[in-house]
């Protein structure tokens, strides 16, 4: 082979190695995009609802506990304000007087003093134990409202760990990705300077000693671009 087929061979070096002929790893970010883009979109889709309901509900609970401790005899007071008597209330003081005035009677101290301090006393009593029901059937719904409050608070705080674990995922894949397309490129590249070497090193040698000189030089140009002997 003469020096003018290897000076030809150098020509078209770059054309093989940068056209057609060439490497072409296709870049996985590039690849995968399409499909890594939609995953925001839909976790999103998905779990927003469930932080949105948690946050509202978490807001609505502080504020509830916070009127709770902080004012405590306010929320006393407007919980007292609310109060009034039931129907069963009445109709068990009702019997009640209507009772002790029949044993005051047949007792013979009806409408003494005495009498009257009982009934008010009798009245009092009630009075206190059907407020005491009322407090607490009001506590016992408050309770069972705060508890649903807190469980949609605490599902809306997992979605949101769950959210933030799937973009913190897909920002890890991502970057794995986009690692793993800069090596390859870096690769290709450096394939591609050893190829550009060794047809130099052989133009180069064939030029010196002719054939048996292009293989010399191809060998010397390898070793160069890996990095030398």
């Amino acid at each position: 082979m003469a020096w003018k087929d290897y000076a030809g061979f150098l020509g078209a070096a770059p054309l093989l190695m940068g056209g057609r002929l060439g490497p072409r790893n296709q870049d996985p970010m590039k690849a995968a995009s399409p499909y890594l883009d939609q995953i925001p979109g839909m976790a999103r889709e998905q779990l927003n609802p469930y932080i949105n309901q948690g946050q509202t509900a978490g807001n609505a609970a502080q504020s509830t506990y916070g009127d709770m401790a902080q004012g405590a005899p306010d929320f006393y007071n407007d919980l007292f304000s609310k109060y009034s008597e039931s129907e069963g209330f009445k109709r068990s003081r009702d019997n009640a007087l209507k009772n002790a005035r029949a044993s005051a009677a047949g007792g013979g101290f009806a409408g003494t003093p005495y009498d009257q301090e009982q009934q008010m006393r009798l009245a009092n009593d009630l009075g206190r134990e059907d407020y005491q029901q009322y407090f607490n059937n009001i506590r016992n719904i408050q309770d069972t409202g705060l508890g649903g409050q807190e469980n949609a608070a605490a599902r809306g705080y997992g979605a949101s760990n769950d959210l933030t674990s799937i973009l913190g995922q897909l920002l890890n894949a991502k970057g794995g990705m986009a690692f793993q397309g800069a090596q390859n490129k870096n690769q290709n590249n450096a394939n591609m300077m050893k190829m550009l070497s060794q047809a130099l090193g052989a133009a180069g040698g064939a030029l010196a000693l002719g054939p048996a000189g292009a293989k010399i030089g191809s060998s010397i140009g390898g070793r160069l671009a890996n990095g030398g002997f």
